[in-house]
């Protein structure tokens, strides 16, 4: 479904990419790929190089091999980490190593991780897809906007001491879970979530361990952000039930986005899940004390918050800068997957030119305003494919809706 992602790409703006593999035919695969494209690319077979280049120019997307002379990914990503913060860190092996580049992933070193052999997994079409979703992330525009209000946010305490346990080679779940049962609010809001129809089960779970089992760490991390988000927006008092309904709204869609998944994106149910319930965390930043009477007064016609109005959509009019963008950047610099941050910079873009996770959402968002407004009818939906169960997702979200 949708454009090609050499369709996406016409037109764009010039990225900045680093490719360090000391395995030659893979950079030669890397220049077929990127050759034909308007990018800056560096291709080197050792990260000194690299750190040398970065004197003067800063990427963003930095691509390596897990193994490389002299330095480990782990310490070569650790330190684009702190060098480039804006940078999409990626990293790939062959499928042995899969469980060390989950590693990577789920404890916010790498964004997105992907596996070997070219041919078997797509990475072509992976990485021009994830180079459109760059496209559309403005993170020096979200940084500039967040420094002048003195907003930019800083990870809870809980999340710091999450990452510190994942980034250990001999971390445990019981160490995990230790760290999460010191915030009651998050442990019970996490097995709230964990045993919701967002993620479908056999039987109900009541103890926190097995919640962070079933979840896996990657995914833990990502709920743990969802509940922790009011915590780092703190709501004006005019506009904390406004940022209670948001909440609830990407929970809802959280729970479609697993049904819409069986049938757009199966095997990635739990990672639409995950995403739905992030993809609107930049909305809550405008209900904060500097935006939340500005916002209200700009779009709230009948002064109270409806998430199915279209006019909540345009902050880019009001701010100069869109939820959509904050949302993204925020998800980027707080080392979300990449799955993730695209969903979020794409939710509200054209069905036809999204796939996977992110389309899963933004049919969900879709069926879920049809549901919250009668008689409104979503032409896009309609035009996606025969064979996809339309009406049975339409069903649901008026069941979610109404429940």
């Amino acid at each position: 479904m949708g454009s090609t992602p050499e369709q996406n790409f016409a037109g764009r703006r010039r990225n900045t990419i680093f490719v360090v593999d000391h395995a030659a035919d893979n950079l030669d695969r890397f220049k077929t790929l990127f050759g034909s494209l308007n990018h800056l690319v560096y291709y080197s077979t050792s990260p000194d190089d690299i750190r040398s280049i970065m004197e003067g120019v800063s990427p963003d997307i930095v691509i390596c091999n897990l193994y490389m002379p002299g330095s480990s990914a782990r310490d070569f990503l650790g330190y684009l980490k702190k060098k480039a913060p804006h940078a999409i860190r990626m990293v790939y092996s062959v499928e042995s190593d899969l469980v060390e580049l989950m590693r990577l992933l789920s404890c916010g070193i790498a964004h997105r991780y992907f596996c070997l052999p070219w041919e078997k997994n797509n990475l072509g079409e992976l990485l021009l897809r994830d180079l459109a979703t760059r496209n559309k992330i403005r993170t020096k525009k979200c940084w500039d906007f967040l420094e002048a209000e003195s907003l930019l946010p800083v990870l809870p305490d809980v999340l710091r001491e999450i990452d510190e346990i994942l980034r250990d080679d001999n971390f445990s779940i019981e160490r995990l879970v230790g760290v999460i049962e010191k915030d009651p609010v998050v442990s019970a809001k996490l097995l709230q979530i964990v045993n919701s129809s967002a993620f479908p089960k056999i039987s109900a779970i009541s103890d926190l361990q097995r919640a962070v089992t079933y979840l896996g760490i990657k995914q833990v991390r990502e709920v743990v952000l969802f509940v922790c988000a009011r915590e780092m927006f703190p709501p004006a008092k005019r506009c904390a039930e406004a940022s209670v309904t948001v909440a609830r709204q990407s929970f809802r869609c959280s729970k479609l986005a697993v049904v819409v998944a069986k049938t757009v994106a199966p095997g990635w149910e739990k990672e639409a899940a995950t995403a739905a319930l992030l993809h609107d965390i930049g909305k809550m930043l405008f209900f904060t004390a500097p935006f939340c009477d500005t916002y209200f007064s700009e779009l709230g016609a009948q002064g109270t918050f409806n998430p199915f109005d279209p006019a909540w959509e345009s902050d880019q009019e009001v701010f100069g800068i869109s939820h959509t963008e904050i949302g993204c950047c925020l998800l980027l610099w707080w080392d979300m997957p990449l799955s993730i941050v695209a969903t979020a910079a794409e939710h509200n873009v054209a069905l036809a030119q999204l796939g996977g996770v992110s389309l899963s959402v933004a049919i969900a968002r879709r069926c879920l305003a049809e549901a919250g407004q009668p008689g409104r009818v979503d032409v896009e939906i309609d035009k996606l494919p025969e064979e996809f169960p339309i009406e049975k997702w339409r069903s649901e979200a008026r069941k979610i809706v109404g429940g």
